[in-house]
């Protein structure tokens, strides 16, 4: 598996680009993708581009069926919409298991030392959050498993109406 950064730079591919830059700059000898499959700039490039541009350069194309759970299509964009409306069980039903966020610890302004609770600033790898509000979490990747913890996630009103880092 190869994942690619999707930014500016990525999106500006077009089709043939994506094939060429992409598909045989890894040397892909098959390749699988969803039967809505869409790449390169404009959403240009589909299915059928690709089992040309396959037949062409000797790469197999094949494309996944739709998953459907409980009469429902599951995809990113289900995800995403299920987030943006706060409903995690949903969420949760398509991923098949519970939504999670994951980032890296960095130096924050030591509010925490102040009201006498322990505290962690959590760079998100995405800049946005997918969720935004307080919420019961648990704390992984420490000694002695989970730990309970609350995290807010998104603005900081009470705090110089700053943009928050969210704080576990």
């Amino acid at each position: 598996t190869y994942v690619c950064a999707f930014n500016r730079r990525f999106a500006a591919l077009t089709a043939e680009d994506f094939v060429e830059r992409i598909v045989n700059g890894l040397g892909v000898r098959h390749l699988m993708v969803g039967d809505d499959f869409r790449f390169g700039k404009g959403r240009s490039g589909d299915f059928a581009l690709l089992q040309r541009a396959g037949a062409e350069r000797g790469f197999g194309v094949e494309a996944m069926e739709t998953l459907v759970h409980e009469g429902e299509r599951v995809s990113s964009s289900a995800v995403r919409e299920a987030l943006d409306a706060g409903d995690l069980e949903h969420a949760e039903r398509l991923l098949g298991r519970p939504y999670c966020i994951s980032g890296r610890v960095i130096h924050g302004e030591k509010l925490g030392r102040k009201l006498g609770y322990a505290t962690a600033n959590i760079q998100l790898k995405h800049n946005r959050p997918p969720l935004q509000g307080i919420f019961a979490v648990e704390l992984c990747g420490l000694n002695g498993g989970p730990l309970p913890g609350v995290a807010s996630l998104g603005k900081r009103p009470t705090v110089k109406g700053a943009d928050a880092v969210p704080v576990l």
